[in-house]
């Protein structure tokens, strides 16, 4: 499926390319509009119109579809654990924006890292991000129902948050 991504996305590219470049192509399609209905300016402008168009579906396609072929890489140990280190000293701090960036890329390199799950959700706590500090919150206790986070006042937002939806 990315793959289809990453052509199409290409093969949209390629016709804006065209239709930006080749004027020859742009008058074609114009003799063919013109012969059915439209006037010569706005076939122009249905031109510029739609290579604009392509390009941006281009461009999303195949950054959607490189998303997908890009494989994540887990963080090496002693790497992540010089990034909780820092992050923890982050939130000491109260470099919360670094905590969060930092936790991100751990989570995203594993998703089981319950030790940057909580952190940030503490980091985003502390920004006032409450919504989002429960989603993480949410994701520690998913993996380790009985996690102290639950009997915080983050884990409290969390049960009002759940309790609030179940209504």
């Amino acid at each position: 499926m990315e793959i289809l991504k990453i052509v199409l996305g290409l093969t949209a590219l390629l016709l804006a390319w065209l239709f930006l470049f080749r004027k020859k192509l742009i008058f074609t399609v114009n003799e063919f509009m013109r012969r059915r209905v439209f006037s010569d300016r706005l076939v122009l402008f249905q031109g510029r119109r739609m290579a604009s168009l392509l390009v941006i579906l281009g461009v999303v396609a195949l950054f959607s579809g490189v998303e997908g072929v890009i494989d994540v890489q887990a963080i090496r140990p002693k790497i992540a654990a010089a990034m909780m280190a820092q992050a923890r000293e982050d939130l000491r701090l109260g470099h919360y924006t670094k905590v969060v960036n930092r936790c991100r890329e751990l989570v995203h390199s594993d998703p089981k890292n319950i030790d940057a799950w909580e952190l940030l959700a503490n980091a985003w706590w502390a920004m006032g991000q409450k919504d989002r500090a429960a989603t993480a919150a949410d994701a520690v206790l998913r993996i380790d129902p009985d996690n102290a986070i639950s009997r915080s006042s983050i884990g409290q937002y969390l049960t009002e948050k759940n309790v609030a939806r179940n209504r």
